[in-house]
């Protein structure tokens, strides 16, 4: 049975986690926070192409980025990757 005060102490120890994940993420992952490119390449071990990076760090300098393309030009595969860094800067559209 699960008790008031057992599911206050739950909650503190859930908060005290994600606090802790914060503080770790930030040490380890800060120096990517202008650097998209970077963070694709060494911590998820992709290769983007020239395209790609171009268009990687028009994300990190605009508020809006537009991309025209053909089908299967590795769009969504950028996009999922931007969407893992700490801090994107930008929606694309």
């Amino acid at each position: 049975m699960v008790t008031e005060r057992r599911l206050e102490g739950l909650e503190f120890d859930i908060g005290e986690l994600i606090a802790r994940n914060q503080r770790v993420r930030g040490r380890e992952f800060g120096r990517y926070d202008r650097d998209p490119v970077g963070f694709i390449r060494d911590v998820l071990g992709g290769k983007p192409w020239p395209r790609q990076v171009e268009i990687a760090k028009a994300v990190r300098d605009r508020s809006q980025v537009t991309v025209r393309s053909c089908h299967s030009a590795g769009k969504d595969w950028l996009a999922g990757r931007l969407a893992g860094c700490e801090k994107p800067q930008a929606s694309l559209v």
